[in-house]
């Protein structure tokens, strides 16, 4: 952990330990989105809520909200208040559908979160509120009680058996492996596109160039465009089609590896953005987090091109995404369960890792009953909800 990130994790310590007031909203739904998303123009932001058609996909689309809320409702005097001194590297946006299997460059697979764009040290037991919330929004009958004691055993160094979900999960991975699926391929040496791409400017080649340069790839074709759905709505996306060297880890592949533009950490609608540092300091130190013991892809870095920062990750079939409209359609309710359970103890392995005091962390998350993570978190997703209602676009 390097020094400015220790520091960062003492400002917030301290500022854990203030007296929390809740926020005044006098501002309308809308207007208090438009707040939380400055980046986004008034008819993106239009356009943000349009294309959001559930409750669930609404509340993975504004990770803000979620932090506004959480800093809307005071820690001072509830049950929380000790926990909420304990910082660490929080993943950020740990909802349901930001877990999968990934491979590193050996050609093995983990289960653990996919998506580090809002990771940064701050509060991390607003991490488990966040999975709770989003399983509470997609799935209201999904039991939660089982969910913290599972939690609590990763915490302790206790693991979840891997679900038969999951297992299915490393098995694709692992027949996949770094290919390319054929959907993004209009031949094996031109990328499909569709009336959102844009061709790369002359400039905009060069620095892909010079950015694959340091991990021997070199550039066979890209295109860019701008996402216009989810949490990341707005980014540049840049697919982008490679050769390895014959010598190289991957053996003289062609692969397929994307750059994708970060914004701030949504968790600076909750503590001071100050506090939150450069994405090139918390996208790596979350990443290699995530992903021990395995270790990371060489592929994926944080970089600045052309004055953006973007994240460089690799885009193989075998790394595989939990789906939950697609899995919930041939699973049991018991084995989405097994698989909630997979991604709290994937949570619990994290925080024990990753708490600037673990023991202390550790003592603060027992000592909360399993009712107080499931009514704290129901009541976020009810608020969340009720925004959807009222901002929602048919």
């Amino acid at each position: 952990m390097t020094s400015g990130v220790r520091s960062r994790l003492c400002s917030l310590a301290i500022l854990a330990s203030l007296t929390w007031a809740p926020n005044s909203f006098s501002e309308t739904p809308t207007e208090r989105l438009a707040r939380l998303y400055p980046q986004l123009s008034p008819a993106e932001l239009r356009e943000k809520i349009r294309v959001t058609r559930t409750p669930f996909e609404f509340y993975r689309s504004f990770v803000a909200l979620f932090y506004d809320e959480l800093g809307a409702t005071p820690l001072t005097g509830t049950t929380f208040a000790a926990i909420a001194n304990d910082t660490g590297v929080c993943i950020g946006d740990a909802h349901p559908e930001n877990f999968g299997v990934i491979l590193n460059d050996r050609g093995e697979s983990v289960f653990t979160v996919n998506d580090v764009d809002d990771a940064t040290p701050g509060p991390i037991f607003s991490d488990f509120l966040r999975l709770l919330a989003g399983i509470s929004i997609y799935s209201p009958s999904t039991p939660l009680t089982p969910l913290v004691q599972t939690y609590v055993d990763a915490l302790q160094g206790r693991m979840a058996p891997t679900s038969t979900l999951v297992a299915a999960a490393i098995q694709k991975s692992q027949s996949k492996g770094f290919s390319i699926a054929r959907k993004e391929l209009r031949s094996d040496s031109e990328l499909k596109r569709d009336a959102t791409a844009n061709e790369l400017s002359p400039a905009e080649r060069n620095a892909l160039v010079s950015a694959l340069a340091p991990i021997g790839l070199t550039l066979v074709d890209a295109y860019r465009y701008k996402r216009l759905k989810g949490g990341s709505f707005g980014t540049t996306r840049i697919p982008t089609l490679v050769d390895s060297a014959p010598g190289s880890t991957w053996g003289g592949k062609r692969l397929l590896v994307e750059f994708k533009s970060l914004f701030p950490s949504s968790v600076g609608a909750f503590i001071p953005p100050t506090l939150i540092p450069d994405a090139r300091v918390r996208v790596p130190q979350a990443l290699t987090l995530f992903q021990r013991p395995y270790g990371v892809s060489q592929i994926f870095r944080v970089l600045s091109m052309q004055g953006v920062t973007f994240l460089q990750r690799p885009r193989w079939s075998g790394n595989v995404d939990v789906e939950l409209d697609d899995w919930s359609g041939i699973a049991s309710a018991s084995a989405m369960l097994a698989l909630y359970q997979n991604e709290a103890a994937v949570i619990g392995r994290i925080h024990r890792e990753g708490a600037r005091f673990p023991t202390d962390y550790i003592t603060h998350a027992v000592q909360l009953s399993p009712q107080d993570w499931v009514t704290r978190a129901q009541q976020l997703a009810e608020r969340i909800q009720t925004t959807y209602q009222a901002v929602r676009i048919p």
